[in-house]
């Protein structure tokens, strides 16, 4: 019974309707946090200090200090604060119901075992995430806010090299949680691996005879299956 009530409890949190919500909601943040920078770059010719030459590039130009530290601090708050305690929150609760709560569809010791050692996995690979995401974007938010509040304090050329080596590591963050995930959940790796590994089956029309006719799709679902294990294996 409470196997049938958590599967229709999550057909409809993860219903169609609800996930376009969703992705609507994502994209109008993206949109209206982005959209100040329409307004504010102007085209400007600057000098490049490592390679000594002159070219034109796109500048921020806001009408005010007010509003310029604004917007740092609105980024602040909207783009690293509030992600990164939703993202603590959640993933706390998970991590809960992964360990103190009873897991749905295990039963017996040796399915026991065989969870805890998943279960294990799963909050680790859920504390990397964090993490990343804290170490990437923080050293960038300190430093513009610090820029905007106070000023670096440093020569105009490092500080333009140390603002792009923030903005690096803070982009860096775009693909670091696959990565954390093909290392750290086994069964993404077998599959992907087996993926590597699969050769489609080509049958030339000289071959073809009553028992080898068929489709194209028959043929690679037959040479290119992939490994299916019970469901209490999956994170």
């Amino acid at each position: 019974m409470t196997t049938f009530m958590f599967i229709l409890q999550v057909k409809y949190l993860l219903s169609k309707t609800r996930a376009g919500i969703i992705l609507a909601l994502v994209w109008v943040v993206s949109v209206g946090v982005a959209t100040p920078m329409l307004f504010v770059h102007k085209a400007e010719e600057i000098h490049d200090f490592l390679y000594e030459q002159r070219f034109v590039t796109c500048q921020e130009k806001w009408w005010g200090q007010t509003q310029q530290t604004s917007y740092t601090i609105f980024n602040l708050v909207v783009l690293f604060i509030i992600p990164l305690l939703t993202m603590t929150s959640l993933y706390i609760r998970i991590a809960h119901r992964l360990w103190v709560q009873q897991p749905v569809g295990v039963t017996g010791n040796f399915a026991h075992g065989n969870s805890v050692r998943r279960k294990r996995q799963a909050v680790k690979m859920l504390v990397v995430v964090v993490l990343l995401f804290a170490v990437c974007w923080l050293p960038y938010h300190t430093v513009t806010v610090r820029n905007e509040l106070t000023g670096l304090r440093l020569e105009e050329k490092s500080a333009k090299l140390l603002i792009a080596i923030v903005q690096l590591i803070a982009f860096s963050n775009s693909f670091n949680n696959p990565v954390v995930y093909a290392i750290l959940n086994e069964n993404f790796k077998k599959n992907f691996m087996t993926m590597l590994r699969c050769r489609v089956n080509r049958v030339s029309p000289q071959q073809v005879t009553p028992n080898t006719l068929q489709t194209p799709l028959e043929q690679s679902t037959r040479s290119c299956r992939l490994p299916a294990g019970p469901p209490n294996q999956q994170i």
